[in-house]
């Protein structure tokens, strides 16, 4: 009996808790997979107008009913947004994080040898950590899309 009571009353508080799941998505044509970011995820955008300013923002709330986002307390519609910043796929985030690391310790491996003395053939080791952090750095950045007709922002709700 006991074991009855606790499921009712666990089903009960659960029912109660469900709400609608609310996300902002990129989609790219042509493409099935998309982008998804959630209220709490980081967005970079610059809005239609003369400034060229990107703005780097938290998404606060996601209004499906009037399109728009609440971003850190400022309201803006996604017809707004011209262009957004978003990563590369994650399989070229970790070979840029890899390139970087390894690039800023040959660096400092480097430093160490050169200021002990040893014989070591310092330029190409240098050269092969400059290399290794810009091309880690290249890797981890950004990259630009211009929202239009390859890609489009929408934002979807779920309910339950």
């Amino acid at each position: 009996m006991k074991i009855i009571v606790t499921l009712v009353l666990f089903l009960g508080l659960l029912t109660g808790s469900v709400a609608a799941q609310k996300m902002l998505i990129i989609e790219q044509a042509n493409v099935a997979k998309t982008t998804r970011l959630y209220p709490g995820d980081r967005l970079i955008f610059r809005l239609e107008g003369e400034e060229n300013y990107w703005y780097d923002r938290t998404i606060t709330e996601i209004l499906p009913e009037t399109n728009s986002l609440l971003l850190d307390n400022y309201l803006v519609k996604l017809d707004d947004i011209v262009a957004i910043k978003i990563h590369k796929k994650t399989i070229w985030r970790i070979v840029g994080g890899s390139l970087l690391s390894f690039g800023v310790s040959l660096g400092f491996a480097t430093g160490v040898a050169a200021i002990y003395g040893d014989d070591y053939n310092y330029p190409a080791l240098a050269g092969a950590s400059v290399g290794s952090f810009l091309a880690g750095r290249y890797l981890l950045k950004r990259k630009k899309v211009r929202l239009g007709e390859r890609f489009r922002l929408r934002i979807i709700e779920v309910k339950f």
